[in-house]
């Protein structure tokens, strides 16, 4: 299955696992140590033939949801929540 540039929620109900579309990704600009770890990983990735993960972890609040959205805008890449 291939899916387009946007957000998409993983839902689990009694028939199965699908994904819902959310929204557009739309890019909003950074600032300070999210903005430098966004400027790494699309360097990352851009320069590098091979398959890449990276882990993002933190307190609630720190800028990891939308960096990591800002790095798939800018990559063409979905993402898929998991909750």
């Amino acid at each position: 299955m291939e899916l387009n540039a946007v957000n998409y929620l993983a839902v689990v109900t009694m028939e199965g696992i699908h994904l819902e579309e959310l929204s557009p990704m739309d890019y909003y600009p950074l600032s300070g140590e999210s903005e430098e770890i966004e400027k790494f990983v699309v360097k990352h990735v851009n320069e590098t033939t091979k398959n890449v993960n990276f882990l993002f972890s933190g307190i609630s609040g720190m800028g990891k949801t939308r960096t990591v959205k800002n790095i798939a805008h800018q990559l063409g890449w979905p993402v898929i929540f998991i909750t």
